[in-house]
């Protein structure tokens, strides 16, 4: 059975790479597998039937165990995150960049923050930028895509690894791409000046298999991300907050306006985003569990009512039930 990386899926087709071959393999998605797996995401592994349809290079009839698997980027089997995020041109923002940070701390993946456009930036600019990333737990990487100033000590961070580029619009992603294997020619846009962050020019998730051994997955860009936390967990997110928790005068502090708080105490510099963060959560509404005792029922005039459910051993048989029942007591007649 052949096995390959599931590098780029396009419609209904899934661009496969096996190794030792140069070109990937375009494969459709067995019907019974998509019945039974449900979603194939770039970086699973997956096994080929050689039996291909016309037009088709093979099919994908079985996806091996993942390690892990993020939904925003939809990416499989990742061994670390790269945020690449600009010095300038946009502007760092403390709050854009603390939002991808969080997200990706939430995932549990080791993060690489990767500090671009370092050469268009005066160096006490860049100091502050760069202190402040330290004292958030994240020693930054200073990388120029233009001068390749930081280049090779990027690619040792990547080989043997599978990696995925994480940052907002504009940060440099695909520009970073590029520099690292010229040939791919990605397309790359200007930052608007209107609106202060770059055009998106990655339409889709797409692991490149660069030299020496290293898979880096492109990935759209995003300038805001949708917290998906519990309010309790969130400060846990935070590496700077951890020294701190678990002090605080009560137990189930949030770390807001609560006496005895040794994290308000701290007075760390991302308190007053790690609230906006909070505030932000707690505004999001609740998903309630569905109540399974209740029947909805349509009245007059398109109203609709709910109603108790009976309990089994009271409801009539449906209809279909009574055809069903009568069609097997055929068959064991016949039989």
């Amino acid at each position: 059975m052949t096995t390959g990386i599931v590098i780029a899926i396009q419609s209904n087709y899934y661009r496969v790479q096996v190794a030792g071959e140069d070109q990937p393999r375009l494969c459709k998605l067995r019907s019974l597998l998509k019945k039974l797996h449900g979603q194939v995401l770039v970086g699973d592994q997956v096994e080929l039937s050689e039996q291909a349809e016309s037009g088709d290079q093979g099919a994908i009839t079985a996806v091996l165990p993942r390690t892990n698997a993020l939904t925003r980027p939809a990416i499989a089997n990742v061994e670390q995150v790269i945020l690449v995020l600009a010095a300038t041109q946009p502007a760092f923002d403390p709050e854009v960049a603390s939002r991808f940070l969080v997200q990706i701390e939430q995932e549990d993946l080791p993060v690489v923050v990767v500090l671009n456009k370092v050469d268009l930036l005066p160096d006490p600019e860049l100091h502050l930028i760069t202190h402040q990333l330290k004292s958030w737990g994240y020693p930054p990487q200073l990388l120029s895509t233009r001068t390749q100033a930081g280049l090779e000590a990027l690619r040792a961070t990547l080989a043997h690894r599978t990696s995925v580029l994480a940052g907002p619009s504009g940060a440099g992603k695909s520009s970073l791409l590029n520099a690292l294997q010229p040939g791919l020619a990605l397309r790359v846009g200007e930052v608007s000046q209107r609106l202060g962050h770059g055009r998106h020019t990655t339409r889709h998730v797409e692991i490149f298999t660069l030299p020496p051994e290293v898979r880096l997955a492109d990935t759209p860009g995003f300038s805001q991300l949708t917290l998906r936390v519990s309010p309790e967990d969130l400060a846990g997110l935070f590496p700077e907050f951890c020294e701190y928790l678990g002090h605080c005068q009560f137990r189930n502090c949030l770390h807001r306006e609560e006496p005895g708080c040794a994290v308000q105490g701290a007075e760390l510099a991302r308190h007053p985003i790690y609230l906006t963060f909070l505030a932000e959560i707690l505004a999001q509404p609740l998903s309630l569990p569905t109540d399974n005792t209740l029947k909805t029922q349509s009245r007059p005039h398109n109203t609709q009512t709910q109603l108790p459910k009976l309990a089994r051993i009271h409801r009539q048989p449906s209809r279909r039930s009574d055809k069903q029942t009568l069609a097997a007591e055929w068959e064991d007649r016949e039989s």
